[in-house]
């Protein structure tokens, strides 16, 4: 829906009633015009625009949080907190979220941190996050089955620091994050699947050092890569489909060193991996198989050392190492 390529863009509010698409109506609009590096207008929305003093009322006032279509103004949990006068250790619930195509923006950092989601499975699925970064540290999705797939970040420094995906399906496929670090440490992801699919990540380390993944699968497939490390360290999975098929790795550091696996399908088929460094020093496995066919890597290195890779088969079918 929205632009993932622009150079600059500029909002305006106007005193004309604007109603979505499921029927919620407001008295405000927000336009958004997108441009490109030549100031040229390249894409132009209308959104719905209510104060974030509205929308702090709704969450304290324990209402469900629809956003739909709503052009969003430094959210800060933080922010709530001090204008409710409220302690930092309060624990803050919303319910029944959903924020589709919403777009939000933030002169420092859009801040969920903390929050508990609860009632239906919480969505934002086709949002923009169009200015500041993003932090969704020590949140709960209760119900699990979480859906940002077509996200937009904007700006790429994100973290989902110890978040608690709790259960069902993770789905951030089709996301698109811009230049920075992106954070998932210590993130619990239960059972189910993780889904990253056709995402595109732009240059900036990406951590998912001690996360956990519970049975199911976990794909990267056909994704692209900026510079930057992509650290799986120390890192538990289950019995787990991790697939990095046809995924554009580039450069940098790729390392799973001492992680843990159950019985595991691994897959890296028809990578592009660059001058990167795949190290999975120390890793373990009890069981499965790793495909690293047809994969092609220029100046880069694969390392085993101390690998404990019980029952497990590996294939390296018409890759080519240079």
């Amino acid at each position: 829906m929205y632009p993932n390529d622009f150079y600059t863009f500029k909002v305006r509010l106007k005193d004309k009633p604007f109603k979505t698409f499921k029927g919620n109506e407001y008295l405000q609009t927000a336009t958004i015009s997108f441009f490109n590096e030549y100031g040229q207008e390249i894409a132009y929305i209308e959104l719905a625009y209510i104060s974030i003093d509205e929308i702090y009322q709704k969450i304290y006032n324990r209402e469900p949080l629809c956003l739909d279509n709503v052009y969003v103004e430094n959210f800060s949990i933080v922010d709530y907190k001090q204008k409710y006068h409220l302690s930092d250790d309060d624990t803050i619930e919303i319910f029944d979220f959903s924020a589709q195509s919403a777009v939000f923006y933030a002169h420092s950092a859009t801040i969920f941190n903390g929050v508990v989601f609860k009632g239906k499975p919480a969505t934002f699925e086709q949002a923009l996050f169009i200015k500041g970064t993003t932090s969704f540290d020590n949140v709960m999705f209760e119900e699990g089955n979480v859906n940002f797939n077509s996200v937009i970040f904007f700006n790429g420094n994100v973290s989902f620091y110890n978040t608690n995906f709790l259960k069902g399906t993770i789905n951030f496929k089709n996301t698109t994050w811009g230049i920075g670090n992106k954070n998932f440490q210590y993130a619990f992801c239960g059972n189910g699947d993780v889904l990253f699919s056709n995402s595109t990540f732009k240059d900036g380390h990406i951590s998912f050092v001690n996360c956990s993944f519970g049975n199911g699968e976990v794909s990267f497939k056909i994704c692209k890569f900026g510079n930057g490390n992509k650290d799986f360290r120390f890192a538990i999975f289950g019995d787990v489909s991790l697939n990095f098929e046809r995924t554009e790795l580039n450069d940098g550091l790729i390392d799973f060193s001492k992680t843990e696996f159950g019985k595991a399908k691994i897959n890296f088929n028809k990578a592009i991996l660059g001058k990167a460094e795949l190290n999975f020093d120390e890793l373990q496995m009890s069981g499965g198989k790793w495909l690293f066919k047809q994969i092609y890597m220029e100046e880069g290195s694969l390392h085993f050392d101390q690998a404990e890779l019980k029952n497990t088969n590996l294939y390296f079918n018409r890759s080519v190492f240079k």
